[in-house]
Parts: C-alpha cells; sequence; structure tokens
C-alpha cells in the first residue's frame, strides 16, 4: 500500500479535485431529424382522434412508443406522454360532456359549456404545442402526464 503524507509532513500536494459539472455543462447528444419527426408525428396523432371519435390518435402515439421505445428515449418520453394525454384527454371530454348534458336541463349545465368547450380546445391546443416543440427538438411536458411518464436515460438518448 502505498500512503501520501500531507503536505505539511513533506508529502506531495494531491492533485485539486476537478470543479463540480452542473447538467448544462454534460455533453448532450444532438437530437436527430428523424427522432424530432417521429416525436412530432406522435403529438400529431391527436389530430386523428378528432376524426376517429377519439380512438385512432392514442392507438398511433402507442405504435410509435412500441416501435421505439428501445431505440430512442426522446421519442419514447414524447410518444408515450402523447398517448396518455391522449387517453386521459377522451375520458376527461366524454365525462364533462355528459354531465353537460345531463344538467343541461338545469341552469348549472348551461354554466359548465364555456368549461366544457376549454376542456376540449386544450386537448387540441396541447399536442399541437407539443409538436411544434420536437420539431424544434426541444423536450415538451403535458402538464400532470409527464410526471407519470418515467423512462430511465436523458431525453435524447439512444
Amino acid at each position: 500500500m502505498n500512503f501520501d503524507l500531507p503536505p505539511s509532513l513533506g508529502g506531495s500536494n494531491p492533485t485539486p479535485a476537478p470543479p463540480p459539472i452542473f447538467n448544462s455543462q454534460l455533453p448532450r447528444k444532438v437530437i436527430t431529424e428523424e427522432e424530432k419527426n417521429w416525436a412530432m408525428l406522435a403529438h400529431l396523432s391527436s389530430l386523428l382522434s378528432l376524426i376517429s371519435g377519439g380512438f385512432l390518435g392514442p392507438i398511433a402515439s402507442f405504435i410509435i412508443w412500441l416501435v421505439y421505445r428501445e431505440k430512442s428515449v426522446y421519442i419514447a418520453q414524447q410518444s408515450l406522454q402523447s398517448t396518455l394525454f391522449q387517453v386521459g384527454g377522451f375520458l376527461v371530454n366524454w365525462m364533462i360532456w355528459i354531465v353537460v348534458s345531463v344538467l343541461s336541463s338545469f341552469l348549472i349545465g348551461l354554466c359548465l359549456i364555456p368549461f366544457a368547450l376549454l376542456i376540449t380546445v386544450a386537448t387540441i391546443v396541447w399536442p399541437l404545442l407539443g409538436a411544434y416543440n420536437c420539431s424544434q427538438g426541444k423536450q415538451f411536458r403535458y402538464p400532470i402526464v409527464a410526471d407519470m411518464v418515467s423512462i430511465p436515460g436523458k431525453a435524447g438518448d439512444g
């Protein structure tokens, strides 16, 4: 065993510790155009829900996740978020519109129509924002849903 003496006892100076590395200084894999496009398509698949009654969009983004889940963490994160958001949005939309239609014979049902419209518009606009961010190679996180998606690794790896 080789023990170094401290400098005060005539030993050599130990090498200084390297400066701390912050996340912003870590090398980050550049997201390829293919990754951007597939992640963007996963978000845009929500538009299929408009013409299919809510079923084709989540299926399309789920298929993208199945194909790319082991090839690209970025695509996997974006497509799984999109799938969960579309399924959740579909369920919330149907529930709120059922409540509005049941209560529309009362004043409270009519008062809920603007809220229901806001929810419906939000389920269309958020995926469009996600598609735009993915086309720019940025990470996009849906509210609530993003915390449910846990894929090991950093976005862009894979």
